[in-house]
C-alpha cells in the first residue's frame, strides 16, 4: 500500500505514540494478567512476544540492519514491555521507517486491542488502514 510522504509521517509518529502507550499499559501487569487469554489458544505474553518478534522484522524490512532471522531473546513477561521499546525504537530508527510504519501500526493496534480489548483512535485505525476490521471486530490471528 503506497501512502503519501505525509501519511508516512503522520504513520511514524502514531506508530511511536501507540509503542510508547502500549508499553506504559502494560509495564505493570501481574504474572496473572500476562498468563490471561488473548485469542484462542494464546496469552496475552504469547501475543505480546509476536509483537517484539514482529517489530524486529518490519524494522529490518525498513533497513535497521539487523541480521536476518535475528530474533531478542525472550525475557520474563515482566520484560515485555521494554522489550517492546527497544524493538520499536530499532524500528522508529530505521531509516526507511515510513515504509512500513502504517503496517507495523496496524499490527501494533491490533496487538493493543487483542491484549485489553481498548479501541484505537479512529485516526490511528484509518492511518493503519485497518478502521473497517476493527469495527467489525475481524482481528487476523496474529
Amino acid at each position: 500500500m503506497a501512502i503519501s510522504p505525509e501519511s508516512e509521517q503522520t504513520a511514524v509518529a502514531l506508530l511511536r505514540r501507540e509503542c510508547h502507550l502500549l508499553a506504559e499499559r502494560v509495564r505493570d501487569w501481574a504474572p496473572a494478567r500476562w498468563q490471561a487469554a488473548a485469542g484462542p489458544g494464546i496469552t496475552r505474553s504469547d501475543r505480546m512476544w509476536a509483537l517484539v518478534r514482529r517489530l524486529g522484522e518490519w524494522g529490518r524490512e525498513a533497513g535497521s540492519g539487523a541480521p536476518p532471522r535475528a530474533v531478542p531473546a525472550r525475557l520474563g513477561d515482566h520484560g515485555l514491555g521494554d522489550q517492546l521499546r527497544v524493538m520499536a525504537a530499532d524500528l522508529l530508527t530505521a531509516p526507511s521507517v515510513g515504509t512500513v510504519a502504517a503496517r507495523a501500526l496496524a499490527d501494533v493496534l491490533r496487538t493493543r486491542t487483542l491484549l485489553d480489548g481498548t479501541r484505537p483512535p479512529a485516526h490511528a485505525a484509518a492511518i493503519a488502514g485497518i478502521a473497517a476490521e476493527l469495527e467489525a471486530g475481524t482481528y487476523p490471528a496474529g
